[in-house]
């Protein structure tokens, strides 16, 4: 029998509780996702969104003001995707939510290339340590899955 580590515990106590309360989790999670796509779809301006983003112009400078796309919209998606990585065990959720965040973590860098100094990259080391995280929990659960 393999020992656990506190990693693997805090992984195992997260899961079980996730599916003590799945219907009410899961349900948050999706709003969640339906809110972070709404919010990036608006900043993206496309299809049905468009319209909308130009007849509240004013409202959406105020949330893009607050919650900007580049950094902190960005970081709340990489909070999404780790813990959804933790919660779910399905590879089709998590493949297409890391897909996301790779999309937002690239449009992020493209918009933000015109940075002056590479110091100022330091604003992607939380997207790295999700990333790492993510791969982490992914190879910690198959691990316990064997067990």
């Amino acid at each position: 029998m393999q020992r656990t580590n506190s990693m693997d515990t805090v992984i195992l106590k997260l899961h079980h509780n996730y599916h003590n309360h799945k219907t009410r989790n899961t349900l948050i999670l999706a709003m969640v996702n339906l809110l972070l796509l709404v919010y990036f779809a608006l900043f993206i301006c496309v299809g049905p969104f468009d319209a909308w983003a130009r007849t509240h112009e004013a409202l959406w400078y105020e949330i893009y003001h607050a919650v900007n796309p580049f950094t902190t919209g960005a970081y709340i998606v990489g909070l999404a995707v780790l813990i959804q990585h933790v919660m779910y065990d399905g590879w089709v959720i998590k493949s297409l939510i890391s897909l996301f965040y790779a999309a937002v973590i690239c449009a992020s860098w493209i918009a933000t290339m015109g940075m002056t100094s590479p110091w100022e990259m330091w604003i992607y080391l939380p997207h790295l340590l999700v990333i790492i995280l993510c791969v982490a929990v992914s190879y910690r659960k198959r691990k316990i899955r064997e067990i």
